[in-house]
């Protein structure tokens, strides 16, 4: 298998040789991305005419001007181990807040110079939830039920 891999290499290696590479960071005039795109050749141009898809000047520019100033990129989100964020501080508001969330919305909100508003009642609560899912008020007996509900959740 590794020696596979080792010749799949190396025939990639000898077609960017022959050809060129993809991405010449530094130097759009050299990358074979943004010469297929500026082609005047519709047997070379991406994308091909026949996708009836284009790139606007905007869009092509924007190329051009990633790959002159060095074509920098990291590694693909789904490769990156997600890390535990460092909850902010809002000290003023801590006894108030019961899930990391809140922090995170508390301290955006007074970045902005907005003061969090007190916790809703439980019947506000439920009528934003029905109206929000169904559209509709929540009925009598739904109300009376989440109201008098003391199991906490």
């Amino acid at each position: 298998m590794a020696r596979g891999v080792t010749v799949a290499v190396a025939a990639v290696g000898a077609a960017v040789a022959a050809v060129g590479a993809a991405v010449v960071a530094g130097e759009a005039e050299k990358s074979l991305v943004y010469q297929r795109v500026i082609a005047s050749d519709p047997d070379d141009l991406m994308p091909p005419p026949k996708s009836n898809l284009r790139l606007t000047s905007g869009q092509i520019e924007m190329l051009k001007r990633w790959i002159d100033e060095g074509a920098k990129w990291g590694e693909h989100w789904s490769f990156v181990k997600p890390a535990q964020p460092v909850i902010p501080a809002v000290p003023q508001w801590a006894e108030a807040l019961k899930n990391p969330v809140d922090y995170f919305v508390v301290a955006r909100l007074l970045q902005e110079g907005i003061a969090p508003s007190r916790e809703a009642n439980r019947e506000t609560l439920i009528r934003r939830v029905s109206l929000d899912l169904t559209g509709l008020p929540p009925m009598p007996e739904a109300v009376d039920r989440f109201v008098n509900d003391s199991s906490g959740s």
